[in-house]
């Protein structure tokens, strides 16, 4: 693969004067600031954090994202219903990708929702800007 530099790409969107919005959605506080503290690295992105899949849906009434990270595991509406409601709704297209602890539910019903990336908690803050690039770019191929 070759060498792409992250920093500058993300750089570059900013300058642009793009910034990516992000919407996450995890019921676990610490995973919520451990996300947003890796991607405030990234000028070019913007993430909206919510606990509960209802706050996010609330959310994407009136706004609209660039990508959705949801946890798969979350009371009362997890991770699979969440992308489910926004697909019947008609709130977002965005891509999606699932954090999950383990795969408590099976790699079939999270593929059916045809995620971008699958990724394992915990995961290192900051590695995942990179981490993400690499995910978007990969996609968009």
């Amino acid at each position: 693969m070759p060498y792409v530099n992250f920093e500058a790409s993300w750089t570059f969107l900013s300058v642009m004067g793009y910034a990516m919005r992000i919407l996450h959605v995890d019921d676990d506080r610490v995973v919520r600031e451990l996300l947003k503290i890796g991607m405030d690295t990234c000028s070019a992105v913007t993430v909206h954090s919510f606990e509960a899949s209802k706050q996010a849906l609330n959310y994407l009434e009136h706004n609209e994202v660039d990508l959705i990270i949801s946890d798969v595991v979350m009371p009362n509406i997890d991770g699979p219903a969440f992308i489910r409601a926004i697909r019947e709704q008609r709130l977002s297209t965005a891509p999606v990708i699932f954090l999950t602890s383990g795969f408590e539910h099976s790699r079939a019903l999270l593929d059916s929702l045809q995620p971008i990336a699958i990724l394992s908690k915990p995961f290192d803050p900051l590695a995942f800007p990179e981490e993400l690039f690499r995910i978007l770019q990969s996609a968009a191929h």
